[in-house]
């Protein structure tokens, strides 16, 4: 089953992922600095980041594969999202 996301939301879910990683935040602290700074909730996204969390070391390993291990967090966690 596919899930459709709205920018806003795709963007909610790799923000939130971002401050998990790099502040060590807790999963809803994250969600809603993100929140904060995006300036608007969206339908999805904290449920995405949910699930993205789950297979993060997946996507980690797809990217280590394909030779792109090395790229910045905020693009990392983008493919985790869509992953």
């Amino acid at each position: 089953m596919e899930t459709s996301l709205s920018p806003t939301a795709f963007r909610l879910a790799a923000l939130t992922l971002e401050l998990v990683e790099r502040r060590k935040l807790s999963l809803e602290s994250a969600f809603l600095e993100a929140v904060k700074r995006v300036g608007k909730r969206e339908e999805g996204a904290f449920e995405m980041a949910r699930k993205a969390l789950l297979k993060f070391a997946e996507a980690d390993f797809l990217l280590k594969l394909n030779g792109a291990g090395r790229l910045p967090l905020r693009r990392k966690c983008a493919f985790r999202v869509a992953y």
